[in-house]
């Protein structure tokens, strides 16, 4: 573990990622107190990429094809909204007087 003032880490950011990236922990300190720890993720990491994207969203369309918003194909995205804002009570305030 490595410890850096914030003044520190703002100042070198990218390579106290770097060396987190590598698997330090960074503690942060601000008027000689530890403020913050900062360390990597451990175990499955996190995979942002399209693809990765794309495939949870390919396995979430059918879920939203069946979901009532998607029943009628031939409404606009007005008259949805209008049934949204129509139906749910959060939205009470939007409705048409």
């Amino acid at each position: 573990m490595i410890t850096v003032t914030a003044k520190q880490l703002r100042e070198n950011l990218s390579a106290y990622l770097d060396r987190m990236e590598a698997g330090e922990e960074v503690a942060v300190i601000r008027h000689s107190k530890i403020i913050a720890m900062m360390a990597p993720i451990r175990g499955e990491k996190n995979n942002f990429t399209g693809e990765a994207n794309a495939r949870k969203l390919r396995n979430l369309l059918p879920k939203l094809r069946t979901h009532k918003r998607f029943s009628d194909p031939n409404k606009d995205y007005k008259q949805l909204r209008d049934e949204l804002y129509d139906e749910d009570p959060k939205y009470k305030h939007y409705r048409k007087k």
